[in-house]
């Protein structure tokens, strides 16, 4: 089944998973239906992937039986929301943090500590910790991992138009300070192109070359939002199109997410593949394009070039090739900035 969903083969991955009564089928039929946009259902068996290692929490599961599960029914005044799987992931998940009533109960985060000065310009009051105990001495009773909120609030697709949305604020004196630094009289389109992920990096990732007719056909200035070391690629570009290919900057992208938030902030277009950045742009409302491979994460659902996790990002998805994508983002580009 896990192979036929790799070919793209859903409706046969679905019979096998559906005949077959594991915790393993379980939790991956609850992803195709949750592809499908079948919400109660796969939500319903999308915390089978806690049991099963699948969604790693930032806690380890035996240190959490101290705190109750947190759900709306209980009479609980406090709930600490645990960060799982990785950045991208509680950015997404993030945006559930504003169905919570902030005034009924006391909200603690554990998420990516890189994080925690964002979230501090962007949420109601909160606290937030890198260690459970500190949470446990403070007297929080309950916690549940960010990705479960989504069976209480994210139940249909008008469930996803009429939340409350979730906007990350980057601060304010580092944009000021950026756009100072780059002085662009261009239109600036910030770029990711690469992901890390083991599983479906290959698919995801797209050579920085073959962005090539990005940067000689379109009249914009370039940032990096690329996080790792990728010096010796843009190097090899560069030297093609004889000229810088970004504007310089010495932010980590990896690290200073505070900057990295700012970066983002000041472009006028944001381009990248499926990795955190697409995340960060989504949450920062920037208007941006991602690069989607045709066997994708269930998150961006279906062949629709909307997501309803974020109303400012558009899908360009991959059919034979991804020139053929760079092309149509080339024209989509031309058009935005004539």
């Amino acid at each position: 089944a896990s192979n036929l969903v790799e070919l793209g083969n859903y409706s046969e991955a679905k019979k096998i998973l559906e005949g077959n009564k594991t915790q393993q089928a379980k939790y991956n039929l609850s992803i195709l239906k949750l592809r499908e946009k079948n919400f109660l259902e796969g939500w319903s068996g999308y915390d089978i992937g806690i049991d099963i290692d699948e969604r790693y929490l930032r806690v380890p599961k035996d240190r959490l039986k101290k705190l109750a599960l947190w759900n709306p029914e209980k009479d609980l005044s406090s709930v600490l929301i645990i960060g799982e799987q990785g950045v991208g992931d509680e950015i997404m998940f993030a945006s559930l943090l504003s169905s919570l009533d902030s005034s009924k109960y006391r909200i603690g985060l554990l998420l990516d500590k890189r994080l925690k000065t964002l979230l501090s310009m962007s949420l109601y009051k909160h606290d937030f910790f890198e260690k459970i105990d500190d949470a446990i001495l403070k007297g929080y009773e309950s916690y549940i991992p960010i990705g479960s909120l989504s069976k209480y609030f994210r139940n249909s697709e008008g469930d996803f138009l009429k939340s409350k949305k979730f906007v990350l604020n980057a601060d304010e004196e580092k944009i000021r300070y950026l756009k100072n630094s780059y002085n662009s009289s261009k239109p600036i389109i910030g770029l990711s192109w690469h992901t890390t992920n083991k599983c479906h990096g290959p698919l995801r990732n797209i050579k920085l070359k073959q962005f090539l007719p990005l940067f000689t056909n379109v009249n914009a200035n370039f940032i990096n939002l690329q996080y790792g070391d990728h010096k010796d690629e843009i190097f090899k570009v560069t030297k093609k199109v004889k000229k810088n290919v970004f504007l310089e900057d010495s932010i980590d992208n990896k690290n200073d997410f505070d900057y990295f938030a700012a970066k983002i902030s000041i472009c006028d277009l944001v381009v990248t593949i499926d990795n955190s950045a697409v995340h960060f742009a989504g949450s920062l409302n920037k208007e941006s394009i991602a690069l989607i491979p045709e066997i994708c994460d269930w998150r961006w659902f279906d062949v629709s070039e909307k997501t309803l996790w974020y109303e400012s990002v558009r899908l360009f998805r991959k059919s034979k090739n991804w020139d053929e994508v760079i092309i149509k983002l080339v024209n989509y580009c031309n058009k935005r900035f004539s």
